[in-house]
Protein backbone atom coordinates (compact mmCIF):
# COMPACT_ATOMS: atom_id res chain seq x y z
CA UNK A 1 0.00 0.00 0.00
CA UNK A 2 1.57 3.34 -1.18
CA UNK A 3 1.81 5.87 2.22
CA UNK A 4 -1.08 8.48 0.56
CA UNK A 5 -3.72 5.69 0.24
CA UNK A 6 -6.44 6.83 1.18
CA UNK A 7 -7.06 3.34 3.45
CA UNK A 8 -4.46 4.55 5.71
CA UNK A 9 -5.68 6.31 8.81
CA UNK A 10 -3.24 8.65 10.83
CA UNK A 11 -5.79 10.13 13.02
CA UNK A 12 -3.74 8.51 16.34
CA UNK A 13 -0.68 10.03 14.63
CA UNK A 14 -2.35 13.68 14.80
CA UNK A 15 -2.56 13.66 18.72
CA UNK A 16 0.63 15.03 20.66
CA UNK A 17 0.19 11.98 22.87
CA UNK A 18 -0.18 9.65 20.18
CA UNK A 19 2.60 7.63 22.09
CA UNK A 20 0.49 6.75 24.66
CA UNK A 21 -2.96 6.01 22.80
CA UNK A 22 -0.97 3.80 20.31
CA UNK A 23 1.19 1.78 22.76
CA UNK A 24 1.81 -0.64 20.68
CA UNK A 25 5.97 -0.99 19.44
CA UNK A 26 8.83 -3.38 18.38
CA UNK A 27 12.55 -2.65 17.98
CA UNK A 28 13.75 -3.33 14.53
CA UNK A 29 17.59 -2.73 13.43
CA UNK A 30 17.93 -0.98 16.76
CA UNK A 31 15.09 1.81 16.08
CA UNK A 32 11.66 1.81 17.58
CA UNK A 33 9.01 1.55 15.31
CA UNK A 34 5.06 2.41 16.21
CA UNK A 35 2.16 0.88 14.74
CA UNK A 36 -1.68 0.07 15.22
CA UNK A 37 -4.09 -1.38 13.78
CA UNK A 38 -7.62 -1.38 12.69
CA UNK A 39 -10.25 -2.16 10.26
CA UNK A 40 -11.67 0.06 6.82
CA UNK A 41 -13.54 -1.02 4.09
CA UNK A 42 -13.40 -4.88 5.13
CA UNK A 43 -9.13 -5.13 5.65
CA UNK A 44 -7.19 -5.50 8.15
CA UNK A 45 -5.10 -2.58 8.14
CA UNK A 46 -1.50 -1.91 10.12
CA UNK A 47 -0.02 1.42 10.14
CA UNK A 48 3.68 2.03 10.90
CA UNK A 49 5.44 5.27 12.04
CA UNK A 50 9.03 4.41 11.99
CA UNK A 51 10.26 8.48 13.54
CA UNK A 52 13.93 7.76 12.46
CA UNK A 53 13.20 7.23 8.82
CA UNK A 54 10.87 10.13 8.91
CA UNK A 55 13.24 12.62 9.67
CA UNK A 56 15.89 11.35 7.64
CA UNK A 57 12.97 11.95 4.75
CA UNK A 58 12.30 14.94 5.60
CA UNK A 59 16.00 16.07 6.37
CA UNK A 60 16.83 15.01 2.30
CA UNK A 61 13.96 16.52 0.87
CA UNK A 62 14.53 19.58 2.61
CA UNK A 63 18.13 19.52 1.39
CA UNK A 64 16.80 19.01 -1.93
CA UNK A 65 15.14 22.42 -1.91
CA UNK A 66 18.73 23.92 -1.75
CA UNK A 67 20.60 21.49 -4.45
CA UNK A 68 17.65 21.28 -6.82
CA UNK A 69 14.98 24.14 -6.07
CA UNK A 70 13.22 23.96 -9.47
CA UNK A 71 11.69 20.38 -8.59
CA UNK A 72 11.63 20.58 -4.62
CA UNK A 73 10.66 23.75 -2.88
CA UNK A 74 9.70 24.45 1.06
CA UNK A 75 5.50 24.70 -0.27
CA UNK A 76 5.71 21.44 -2.09
CA UNK A 77 7.73 20.00 1.53
CA UNK A 78 4.57 21.25 2.86
CA UNK A 79 1.89 19.88 0.99
CA UNK A 80 3.21 16.49 0.83
CA UNK A 81 3.55 16.66 4.88
CA UNK A 82 0.06 17.85 4.93
CA UNK A 83 -1.51 14.66 2.44
CA UNK A 84 0.40 12.30 4.37
CA UNK A 85 -0.91 13.73 7.78
CA UNK A 86 -4.31 13.13 6.73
Amino acid sequence: MHRNSALIDFTPLEKANFKKEINSYFEYQGRIIWYYQYQKEEQNIVTFLDEKLRVEEETDYLKRTHTHPEEYTQDSFMKKSTILAH
